[in-house]
C-alpha cells in the first residue's frame, strides 16, 4: 500500500505532481507507533531507494481494529488535513 499525492519542495519552491508515498520505517508498541514516511517520485524510484523526502509521524493504535499497524498508519495519515486528496495505490 502507498498514497499518490502531489510534494511541494519549499526551499525550490517546486510542486512535484503525483508522488508516491509510503511507510519505509515503523516501530512502536501498543501506547504508541511511530513511523517514517517517505516521499518517491514513483513506485520505480520506491523501489529503487531514491527518496526524496521523509517524515515522522506518530499515532496511538487501535489494539482492537482487525487492521495492522500498517494499514492503521495508512490511515491515520488520510485523517491529516495534509493527506485528505492523497489517493490509495
Amino acid at each position: 500500500m502507498a498514497l499518490q499525492k502531489s510534494y511541494y519542495k519549499p526551499n525550490l519552491e517546486v510542486k512535484i505532481p503525483d508522488c508516491y508515498w509510503k511507510i519505509t520505517k515503523l516501530r512502536g508498541d501498543k501506547n504508541r507507533i511511530e513511523f517514517y514516511l517517505g516521499v518517491f517520485r514513483d513506485k520505480e524510484k520506491a523501489d529503487a531507494g531514491i527518496i526524496i523526502n521523509e517524515f515522522l509521524y506518530e499515532f496511538v493504535p487501535d489494539l482492537e481494529s482487525s487492521d495492522n499497524f500498517i494499514a492503521q498508519a495508512y490511515n491515520y495519515l488520510k485523517t491529516l488535513p495534509n493527506f485528505e486528496n492523497a489517493i490509495n495505490i
